[in-house]
C-alpha cells in the first residue's frame, strides 16, 4: 500500500483523487514540513550535545597532560603548554 503526505483532516478517500485533486492539502504540506524541520532541530540538538561531551574529554585530556608535564626543558614545550592554556582558558 502506497502512503503519501495528501492525507485529508479526517480519513483520507482514495476515490476522491482526480485530475482536479491530484495535490497535496495545504494543512498536509505544513504538518510534512513541521515535521521535517522538528526532527533537523532534533539532529542538530543530539549532534551538539555529542560534540560538548567530546570537546569536554579533550579539555580534560589537555588539562591532565598539563599536569603531568610539569617544568618545561625547551622553548617548544613552554609553547606547547602556554598553547595547551591559552586554547582552554
Amino acid at each position: 500500500m502506497n502512503t503519501n503526505e495528501t492525507e485529508r483532516p479526517d480519513t483520507y478517500d482514495r476515490a476522491c483523487r482526480d485530475a482536479d485533486d491530484n495535490c497535496p492539502t495545504e494543512n498536509a504540506v505544513l504538518r510534512r514540513e513541521w515535521r521535517q524541520k522538528t526532527a533537523t532541530i532534533a539532529v542538530l540538538a543530539t549532534t551538539l550535545e555529542q560534540q560538548t561531551a567530546r570537546f569536554e574529554l579533550l579539555r580534560a585530556a589537555a588539562a591532565a597532560l598539563l599536569d603531568d608535564m610539569g617544568e618545561p626543558d625547551d622553548g617548544v614545550e613552554a609553547n606547547l603548554m602556554q598553547a595547551l592554556r591559552d586554547a582552554m582558558a
